[in-house]
């Protein structure tokens, strides 16, 4: 009867180690699933405070106006992709809209009395950096007397440019269009840049070095002189006289009466039309 007795309590000795274990795993098993969806849950936050922050930096380079204060110039001259509009009035000064970061970045500095907008360090780098960057720069002056761009970007002045002369230079693929009424015009395009001018002048000089085209329809002068060098083309006006020197496939293409002397080096022609 003792031994039997003796056996009991082995057996629930026994039986009280293996609940213990099977509990003690089953803890185990618990924690276990607790550990790995805490690790989940802060994998999850920090993902979501990632894309949190990487959204917020984005957002921070927005489109902003920024006024400038220059006075006393009567030029402009501006480079790479930019639109520059100049607006004639009695008030003088410059304001950018779009990317707030990109315009943090240019200068603007009166030098001999031209208006200088250009980029802290160089067009290429900030043409690098801000690629897609749409940048307009509003200018107000009071009279012009040279436009500059140098770049693809563009320059369009709004309203009459009246003055003793004007003298405008393209360097590149960009543009420049006004409308004029000056004595003495001046026109210099390297590259494949397009003048764009109407109104009238005394005497006009135009020189093309590569595919320019000078657009002059509605533009007349009483005398012109020009040199081309390459696949250049002028379409103007003149009433006096054409004095024109033409080196390659380049073109004269005028209305009017002037009288024309010409020297043409390859296949290029001037062209009453």
């Amino acid at each position: 009867m003792q031994l039997f007795i003796k056996m009991i309590v082995l057996l629930n000795r026994k039986l009280s180690i293996s609940l213990t274990l099977v509990l003690t795993a089953i803890n185990l098993i618990a924690m276990k699933k607790i550990f790995l969806f805490l690790f989940a849950a802060l994998t999850l936050t920090t993902n979501l405070n990632a894309a949190t922050e990487k959204q917020l930096t984005i957002s921070s380079s927005k489109n902003d106006d920024d006024e400038r204060d220059v006075q006393n110039f009567n030029g402009v001259a501006a480079g790479g992709p930019i639109t520059v509009i100049v607006t004639l009035g009695n008030k003088e000064g410059c304001r950018f809209e779009g990317d707030a970061d990109a315009i943090s970045t240019l200068v603007t500095e009166v030098k001999g009395n031209i208006l200088i907008i250009r980029p802290q360090n160089s067009w290429k780098s900030w043409e690098r950096k801000y690629e897609n960057k749409k940048i307009i720069a509003h200018v107000t002056a009071k009279t012009i007397r040279s436009l500059t761009m140098s770049g693809n970007g563009s320059i369009t002045v709004n309203g009459a440019i009246n003055s003793s002369e004007l003298n405008t230079t393209l360097s590149g693929s960009g543009s420049i269009k006004a409308n004029i009424n000056v004595n003495d015009f001046n026109g210099v395009i390297s590259g494949s840049g397009t003048l764009n001018i109407t109104g009238k002048t005394d005497d006009a000089n135009i020189t093309i070095s590569g595919s320019g085209v000078f657009a002059g329809k509605g533009f007349s002068t009483n005398d012109l002189s020009t040199r081309i060098s390459g696949s250049g083309n002028i379409t103007i006006k003149a009433d006096k006289k054409i004095d024109a020197l033409i080196s390659g496939s380049g073109s004269v293409n005028y209305s009017g009466n002037a009288t024309v002397e010409k020297t043409v080096v390859g296949s290029g022609r001037v062209n009453k039309i």
